[in-house]
């Protein structure tokens, strides 16, 4: 929801990233502008998954990975031209600008969101994958619960002040996986600090 923050937990190669552009191609979709942080992850992967995505059907389906080695028929070469169609009239912008700060995605979210509005589209949702390579300010240098906590007080409050929906994809610590039940808890987010007192949702 619209001025909401909420993070999206999980061990390394769990799925993150994938729920996170299911989200993101829906509410492109639906009509909603998003913008999605991707500093891990190129534009270029990061599109290919989405199309992998648009272009799935009960009848045919492309796989990321044969997509990216290249391994296409041309009736998927097809397919995949014609959804990537689709994909470009999506309001959906992806910036793969590797280290940025909160105070430099909160500059870029502004200035998405004008560009947006001038083209008669209204920012929706803000995805950063993932919080942990947000580059913290210098004031909590070497205190990773306190930087955490930094970064996740801006992305909720970016999600206020912009009045958009913010996801942010989190990596969960190793302690799930000592456990019988490895069902994760909020005390399982890594370097947590106040992520969850600033999440609406986790």
């Amino acid at each position: 929801r619209r001025k909401q923050l909420a993070i999206l937990g999980g061990r390394p190669s769990m799925g993150k990233t994938s729920i996170a552009n299911a989200a993101m191609l829906r509410t492109a979709k639906a009509g909603h502008g998003v913008l999605c942080f991707s500093l891990e992850m190129s534009t270029a992967a990061l599109s290919a998954r989405c199309l992998s995505d648009l272009s799935w059907s009960a009848e045919r389906r492309i796989a990321y990975a044969d997509a990216m080695a290249g391994r296409l028929s041309d009736m998927d070469l097809h397919l995949w031209a014609q959804t990537a169609i689709a994909y470009k009239a999506l309001p959906l912008t992806i910036d793969d600008q590797r280290g940025l700060t909160m105070a430099e995605i909160a500059a870029r979210t502004r200035a998405e969101a004008q560009r947006m509005e001038r083209a008669g589209k209204r920012l929706g949702l803000v995805v950063v994958d993932h919080l942990g390579l947000v580059k913290p300010s210098g004031r909590y240098a070497g205190n990773k619960v306190n930087e955490v906590g930094e970064i996740s007080d801006g992305l909720a409050t970016l999600a206020k002040d912009q009045d958009v929906a913010v996801l942010a994809l989190h990596q969960l610590n190793r302690g799930t996986e000592g456990r019988e039940n490895k069902r994760p808890t909020l005390a399982d987010l890594r370097n947590s600090g106040d992520l969850e007192q600033d999440a609406d949702v986790v």
